[in-house]
């Protein structure tokens, strides 16, 4: 899992590499599309996605427990 910055609202969301994505276009956890053309980063650049933060904390935290 990676983080790009989507240029229409300033955040950072999840993008999930190995996911099938629409022609394109990379889908975020959250729904948003940005375009294939988007820098991925391994933390998030600038202010997360609200939506993809709380996914990602809570995909960490399950990991845990796991372990």
């Amino acid at each position: 899992m990676k983080w790009g910055l989507s240029p229409l609202d300033w955040r950072s969301h999840v993008i999930d590499e190995r996911r099938d994505h629409p022609i394109g276009v990379l889908k975020a956890e959250c729904g948003h599309l940005l375009m294939m053309v988007t820098t991925l980063h391994e933390a998030p650049y600038g202010t997360p996605c609200d939506a993809c933060a709380a996914q990602r904390l809570g995909s960490a935290a399950v990991s845990c427990q796991d372990q």
